[in-house]
């Protein structure tokens, strides 16, 4: 997407190009992300995981709440949460990757508890799902990428991208 307007070149996704148009109208910051379902939440996260080290939870509500403005749904909040909260987990001494990904199924699960109720496929579920997919016995690695594409996708959407990028990592 091009430019968001004004003397600033940024690059924007779908939903935050409608979120900053609503906060440019003066919109309630409550409202501006509703509708927002796709990936940029969860894009610029990672920084709130990076201030809660090992504190999951914590992690997972600034990151949730953070995403409010741009993506105002649960897929979104959860989606935003889910990598905070794993980046958060990474910090710990004693992180390995089954840690991080469940850290970030457990704060995906906390994410959905905000924004606004949106039809889409659950983060958390689908995350795990991803998980089972890369650890898939049979075939090879190139066969298990395939599978996460053709069933997860990695699409914008936030059901999409962000367990897609659980399951590659």
């Amino acid at each position: 997407y091009d430019a968001i307007g004004g003397d600033t070149v940024a690059f924007v996704g779908p939903s935050t190009r409608r979120a900053v148009a609503r906060i440019r109208a003066g919109g309630d910051l409550n409202a501006t992300g509703l509708g927002g379902d796709t990936n940029g939440a969860a894009m610029r996260v990672s920084v709130i995981g990076l201030l809660h080290p090992n504190d999951v939870p914590a992690a997972a509500r600034d990151a949730a709440e953070s995403a409010i403005p741009t993506h105002n749904t649960r897929v979104g909040c959860a989606s935003a949460a889910a990598v905070a909260g794993a980046v958060a987990r990474a910090l710990a001494p004693d992180a390995d990757l089954r840690s991080i990904i469940s850290a970030g199924v457990e704060a995906a699960e906390i994410g959905e508890t905000f924004g606004s109720t949106w039809l889409g496929a659950c983060v958390a579920m689908r995350i795990e799902l991803a998980g089972s997919l890369a650890r898939d016995d049979h075939g090879s690695d190139s066969d298990r990428l395939q599978a996460i594409f053709d069933l997860i996708g990695t699409s914008l959407a936030a059901t999409e991208a962000v367990p897609a990028a659980f399951g590659v990592f």
